[in-house]
């Protein structure tokens, strides 16, 4: 919480230094970022507006953040190779920028050599870096640098692959070897995710009076869209928060956890899928082994919903759903 808190200092900061300036030299300043290519400045236009105007202000999400930032960059180094005037695109050019990232490679850093298939960037990711370039131009509106949309009528293919298929929850086989090899402090955070069904950002926000143990409750306090909610927590969880808390001396306060961001939590949980022989396959398959193990068990999706912190069961479609033999006893009969 307290490197989020310093980024939004830093972000109010910049917001402050775009607002001292006259709508004329706003403007001037994005335009020529614009004929420069200047991903610098132009990604302190966008901090600015997202400060000022975006649906979460000064406090949109360190992941939507770091997610913009990267889509905007490569945007901006694939419009100056391609000598693209940025206030003025050509009508296609959008379109064909949005078909070349379809049929781009996707690379994995960690890979120690390139796969026999590569795989392209998925429909989700291509999403994702055409909402940091529309957000992008909404700011050099709100700069009066231009009145252009050019993504207006961009369009993407639907991805009919269930969430499901593309990024599979873990295996009750995997997240007991993730427990078995894990020392304390990460087998609360396992069960965080892969229990209490929480984002990797929330269950990094937990703090100690966030627990209610007598009541078996924990109240989230930073979830998506700044909305808080109350989980109850499995008796595994309760047990290893308890062993933990004695481990640190008993009446521990603050935050659960001595580190706060995900690249940090990555890192701890890369270390712990090395000695449990399990491919770390991100934070998000716990959370889906928490919505799909429980789907199973109470076949509910409302109360799975509100479990997860969904505003919509549509939403828990895409994390849950029955097994394939989910009718068997129904049809038996038959």
């Amino acid at each position: 919480m307290a490197l989020e808190l310093d980024l939004y200092r830093g972000q109010l900061e910049q917001a402050r230094h775009l607002s001292n300036l006259t709508d004329e030299d706003k403007r001037k300043k994005a335009v020529k970022a614009c004929a420069e290519k200047n991903f610098d400045v132009l990604w302190e236009i966008v901090l600015g507006y997202l400060t000022l105007y975006a649906q979460n202000k000064i406090l949109t999400s360190t992941h939507t953040i770091r997610s913009y930032h990267t889509g905007i960059r490569q945007f901006v180094e694939y419009a100056d190779h391609n000598a693209w005037n940025l206030l003025n695109p050509k009508r296609d050019d959008p379109q064909i920028w949005v078909n070349t990232l379809l049929v781009t490679p996707a690379v994995n850093p960690k890979a120690s050599r390139p796969p026999k298939k590569p795989k392209t960037l998925s429909i989700d990711t291509v999403r994702s870096r055409v909402a940091a370039v529309r957000t992008l131009y909404k700011a050099l509106r709100w700069a009066g640098a231009t009145e252009a949309d050019p993504l207006q009528d961009v369009r993407l293919p639907k991805d009919n692959t269930h969430s499901l298929e593309k990024n599979a929850p873990y295996g009750d086989d995997e997240v007991d070897a993730f427990l078995e090899h894990a020392e304390v402090s990460m087998k609360v955070l396992i069960y965080l995710l892969s229990h209490g069904g929480l984002r990797i950002s929330e269950a990094l926000a937990v703090e100690w009076e966030d627990l209610d143990e007598s009541r078996k409750r924990l109240r989230v306090n930073q979830g998506k869209g700044r909305k808080a909610r109350t989980i109850a927590i499995s008796s595994s969880l309760l047990q290893v928060l308890r062993e933990y808390r004695r481990e640190l001396g008993g009446r521990p306060e603050g935050q659960l956890f001595s580190f706060g961001t995900r690249e940090t939590a990555h890192y701890h949980m890369d270390r712990v899928a090395l000695q449990a022989g399990v491919r770390f396959r991100g934070f998000h398959a716990f959370r889906k082994y928490a919505g799909t193990r429980l789907m199973e068990q109470v076949k509910d999706l409302s109360r799975v919903a509100n479990h997860l912190g969904h505003a919509s069961v549509d939403t828990t479609r895409k994390y849950a759903r029955p097994a394939a033999d989910d009718l068997k006893d129904e049809l038996s009969g038959w």
